[in-house]
């Protein structure tokens, strides 16, 4: 049979943090002044930086996803090498990935962009 324990029973008690029973001394928060008026708005400007660091970061990460999303559902027909840059056309209903620059193709496609093909397999805009 188990031996019933009573309900105002806790183990290690004196080894608590935090009164256990009552006519335990008074548990209070340490009176920590860090949320002064002065400090407060230190704290804000840091995590508002903070924040507006990482909403930047989350911006580019969605533009370069996008990108390689437009170059990996548009139509070619040759293997990309790693390095190379490639021009991304459009003809009013696909978009097709050429080697060929707008310089040495007179043609009636809009150019969307440069592109070089990294080694991990992403696509960056060339900045030539």
């Amino acid at each position: 049979m188990e031996k019933k324990v009573p309900d105002s029973y806790v183990p290690d008690r004196y080894a608590k943090t935090y009164p256990t029973e009552i006519g335990s001394q008074r548990f209070e928060p340490d009176n920590i002044e860090l949320f002064n008026l002065d400090k407060t708005q230190n704290l804000k400007h840091h995590y508002v930086k903070k924040f507006d660091e990482l909403k930047n970061d989350y911006e580019k990460l969605m533009i370069e996803i996008q990108i390689n999303e437009r170059i990996y559902k548009s139509k070619y027909n040759f293997i990309p090498v790693i390095g190379y840059t490639y021009f991304l056309y459009s003809d009013n209903e696909k978009e097709f990935l050429s080697m060929i620059s707008p310089e040495e193709w007179k043609s009636k496609f809009e150019l969307i962009g440069k592109y070089i093909l990294q080694s991990d397999g992403r696509w960056f805009e060339a900045n030539e």
